[in-house]
């Protein structure tokens, strides 16, 4: 009849990762409880009626009606040293709010324990000001000029009653500390809610010289990096890749990160014409068939694309959608043939005279593809364009570029008809493979809606991670498609076509 909670998970920021749901709450680890303190403090005699239904889940919200209480974890949480946070587990005997601390041991090996006051979390309580800071990594100190400081809290370890801190943990134990730090200082400020922001200008400037589509007005300049979660020393530019200008803007490296684009692209007239099938169809027939058909934006962050931007899923952060790709099979097989690196593959189509005001995806460590499906041809003053930074370009059919949504961008269709493209999110070319798989369990993590998958991934058990890990890697394996044997594929024949059978005809019994 007890519930355990930790105050430092009732912060503003925790409500993203769904702390707040009580299926979500952890217990500290065994291995962390220092010491237990128990307080009793007798009920006031006003709420004693109520005490008498204590059995119910206690919120530490609702503390503020025992005055006493109050007063004593106050105390206590100011007169423990060195400082730490503390779980608490309250619950009643005998009219006696009987409250439970457990002081959490934080590990000092090689580490300092030190008081930190950072401003870069203004959301944050004052709970959780003192942490254990994990000395900066050399090439941390000696960071590059082109990029801006790093805040205190990106080298704060995240306290390990708290799920985040339990998710660091788990990313220590798995990839190792050394192999993920960018990672972790990625997941640290993200959980901190801290938004990094820079201007990039100086960094971008030194390619106008060979970009002709750059925009001469540098008055209302976009090249702004704006992210959410940011993963530092990754290089930004605005556009990676395009076909239709022949650009890589990654040619000193030996091995082409985009050599996917070309073999995507050879398949182009598959991947249209089985598009257009399904596009040009009854949408009655499209929603029977597929899985959330063009859905419109789902979170207030989205709300800058408007109403005339609708997708179709093909992939969600690294799990297929075994429906649509049904629908799909040409296309989705392209995809996997290729080899694109892409955690997101969905269709988008944006309504005529509509437009996508500017704005940033938050996310530096993922790129953005589009294939150019149908593309409306416009009068001369119209435009159906994309703009990222300082760069416009429009989209010409069949072709593929690759740029970079952290930075602000824009697009505008000013034509009569309705544009489609297949858009894919793509891990950055600059990652390790560790750091990819370290990003990926973050989504397997974050994404897992009953919360049991998440749970045995952060396990402290090195077994049931391994098997967690197992079935996320079975939840993203590529679903199995209809084979092309005497039988129509895809929309509108996924079932294959039907022989005709000749039903026998009964006799006929003789009336009496």
């Amino acid at each position: 009849n007890a519930s355990t909670r930790s105050l430092a998970e009732l912060r503003p920021s925790d409500a993203r990762h769904r702390f707040d749901n009580p299926k979500q709450q952890h217990s500290p680890p065994h291995s962390t409880i220092g010491r237990v303190v128990c307080v009793c403090v007798p009920v006031p005699a006003r709420t004693r009626m109520e005490s008498r239904r204590f059995h119910r889940r206690m919120n530490p919200r609702t503390m503020t009606s025992y005055p006493a209480m109050a007063m004593l974890l106050l105390w206590l949480a100011t007169s423990i040293s060195p400082p730490s946070p503390f779980v608490v587990q309250a619950f009643s005997v005998n009219n006696l709010a009987v409250c439970k601390i457990w002081h959490a041991q934080q590990q000092r090996t090689t580490r300092e324990s030190v008081r930190l006051h950072s401003t870069a979390t203004p959301s944050s309580s004052s709970l959780n000001d003192d942490t254990v800071a994990t000395p900066r990594p050399q090439q941390q100190q000696q960071q590059d000029d082109d990029d801006e400081p790093l805040p205190d809290v990106a080298f704060q370890s995240i306290p390990l009653i708290t799920f985040a801190g339990q998710v660091e943990q788990a990313l220590k134990d798995t990839y190792g500390e050394s192999n993920v730090e960018r990672v972790l200082q990625m997941w640290r400020m993200l959980n901190a809610d801290y938004q990094y922001k820079r201007s990039v200008r100086h960094l971008l400037d030194d390619d106008d010289d060979c970009n002709e589509d750059t925009d001469s007005d540098t008055s209302h300049s976009f090249r702004t990096q704006v992210c959410n979660s940011y993963l530092p020393g990754l290089p930004v530019r605005e556009f990676w890749y395009d076909t239709t200008t022949q650009q890589d803007a990654d040619n000193d490296k030996h091995d082409d990160p985009f050599a996917w684009a070309t073999q995507l692209r050879a398949k182009f007239p598959a991947i249209q014409r089985e598009f257009q099938t399904f596009v040009t169809a009854p949408r009655i027939e499209q929603e029977q068939q597929g899985n959330n058909i063009w859905s419109g934006a789902l979170t207030a962050d989205a709300a800058s694309y408007g109403v005339g931007w609708k997708t179709l899923v093909l992939q969600d952060r690294g799990q297929w959608d075994a429906v649509n790709c049904q629908l799909f099979p040409t296309t989705a097989q392209a995809l996997r043939d290729c080899g694109a690196p892409t955690t997101e593959v969905f269709f988008a189509s944006m309504a005529p005279h509509s437009e996508i005001q500017p704005h940033s995806d938050f996310t530096n460590f993922v790129l953005t593809s589009h294939l150019a499906l149908d593309i409306p041809t416009t009068t001369d003053n119209g435009k159906v364009e994309l703009r990222i930074g300082d760069t416009t370009r429009p989209w010409v059919n069949g072709h593929v570029n690759v740029f970079d949504t952290s930075l602000m961008h824009s697009a505008v269709n000013e034509a009569d008809q309705t544009r489609y493209i297949l858009m894919m999110r793509l891990w950055h070319p600059h990652l390790t493979d560790t750091e990819r798989s370290a990003l990926q369990f973050l989504y397997d993590v974050l994404d897992d809606s009953d919360n049991v998958l998440a749970q045995a991934l952060v396990s402290p058990y090195p077994h049931q991670r391994e098997r967690a890990l197992e079935l996320a890697a079975a939840r993203r394996e590529f679903p199995q498609l209809p084979k092309r044997v005497g039988r129509t594929v895809g929309f509108g024949g996924a079932g294959g076509t039907k022989k005709s059978v000749s039903k026998k005809k009964k006799p006929k019994r003789n009336k009496k």
